[in-house]
């Protein structure tokens, strides 16, 4: 259950149906030098999410997490610091980085309880082994659905060649840890004995492509350039040389 929050700005107390933009700040009452700030287009909101999920020992920053258990939840104090119409996202993370870098903890390069310097940005932020293994097991369990819309969102997208790049050079020489391979051991791959989708047609699918495929004048006109001509001769090449290699180095 969401707690409810009564938002007081400048001592006014703002009606429940008034949605509030602006920057806050949470300060242990204990320990004054400690304190949290953020941003966000509803205070009142996510003065609730922050309480809500304290509460319930879920709250994603783990410095504020631990302090209220130690201290208690009453003992972090919300405060509006600024409040008003921002020209947009940037121009209110531009103000939200001001008080970042006013309320710095000593000497470092933030407040007491915040992950990350830059307002806006996870830059800098550093995920525990246990939080990566949260995501990660999220990640593999996401519903097929789920799964069909990330797909479809990314079709069509290419990747620059310096990306292409780097992701080769980060797998390149990568090998298996030992207990990858013996998970791997004894398991039938998934291809095995498929041959590309015909497994999984109806006799009716099948005589319908045959149907099709009769008469088909598809490749007709179609003509290799000189250029695609080149690139499957140069591979060719490239795999017979390698052929050779493989015969002359065994």
């Amino acid at each position: 259950m969401a707690v409810h929050i009564q938002l007081v700005v400048q001592n006014v107390i703002i009606a429940d149906s008034m949605k509030l933009s602006g920057i806050y700040k949470f300060q242990s009452i204990s320990l004054p030098d400690r304190v949290y700030v953020g941003s966000t287009l509803d205070l009142r909101q996510r003065e609730s999410a922050h309480r809500t999920s304290l509460q319930r020992n879920k709250h994603e920053n783990g410095k504020l997490q631990n302090h209220v258990n130690k201290y208690g939840i009453d003992d972090l104090e919300f405060e509006v610091i600024e409040s008003g119409d921002y020209v947009c996202k940037n121009h209110r993370l531009a103000r939200e980085q001001i008080w970042i870098d006013r309320y710095k903890y000593h000497n470092t390069e933030l407040p007491y309880f915040n992950i990350v310097p830059i307002a806006g940005s996870c830059q800098g932020r550093t995920l525990s082994e246990e939080t990566k293994k949260k995501i990660g097991e999220k990640s593999r369990n996401l519903p097929r659905e789920t799964r069909k819309i990330i797909a479809n969102k990314l079709k069509g997208r290419k990747r620059s060649a310096e990306i292409v790049k780097n992701n080769s050079l980060k797998h390149m020489g990568k090998k298996h840890k030992s207990e990858t391979i013996e998970k791997m051991k004894g398991k039938i791959p998934w291809n095995k004995g498929k041959r590309g989708y015909k497994l999984n047609l109806t006799e009716e699918q099948r005589q319908k492509r045959r149907d099709n495929a009769i008469g088909s004048n598809y490749w007709e006109d179609k003509k290799l350039s000189a250029e695609h001509i080149q690139h499957i001769k140069d591979g060719w090449t490239r795999r017979r040389e390698n052929k050779i290699k493989i015969l002359t180095n065994g």
